[in-house]
């Protein structure tokens, strides 16, 4: 009957809406690149250790016995890992991969089913208030002053020290 046809299509459209839900999202935190942010795809750091002194005394190169120079450290937001060896001049034991983590390289993060749901009902909710009156409507979006008028009016106040009283017209007279 009518009915069950509307059951069923409410049933549908609620499990393509779920489906929707879980389609991969651009990560975060690499912005869909899939690289490491904190080192930029390399899986280390540099560190550089510097002398307190250069020079010579009697024509010897003086040291204090310490490492000075440029070695490098596993990056800890990719898998690597800063074992304290690049004080001694050793490379990094353990660099990580370069990739993030959080997407695993792949640029995308996939929503899992308690995550999708979450979110539906987060809508869901959001709606229920705006419908009531509960929470106001957010506003339109203001019209934008073209490009050129704001970066006009910022170079006159810049160059001249005035206050702005808003963008400036141009008329092309």
């Amino acid at each position: 009957s009518n009915w069950i046809r509307l059951v069923h299509s409410v049933i549908d459209a609620d499990d393509e809406e779920l489906k929707r839900l879980q389609d991969p999202k651009q990560c975060e935190r690499c912005t869909g690149t899939g690289i490491c942010t904190s080192c930029d795809g390399r899986g280390c750091h540099n560190a550089i250790y510097l002398s307190p002194s250069v020079g010579q005394q009697n024509g010897v190169v003086q040291s204090d016995g310490r490492f000075h120079g440029r070695s490098t450290y596993g990056c800890n937001q990719c898998g690597g890992n800063r074992d304290g060896q690049e004080a001694h001049g050793k490379e990094a034991a353990s660099k990580g991969t370069g990739r993030c983590l959080d997407c695993h390289g792949q640029g995308q993060t996939w929503p899992t089913l308690t995550d999708a749901t979450n979110h539906r009902e987060q809508e869901r909710r959001k709606r229920r208030q705006v419908a009531s009156g509960e929470v106001p409507a957010p506003p339109p979006p203001a019209a934008a002053a073209p490009v050129e008028v704001l970066e006009l009016s910022m170079v006159v106040q810049k160059v001249f020290g005035i206050i702005d009283h808003g963008p400036l017209k141009l008329s092309p007279w």
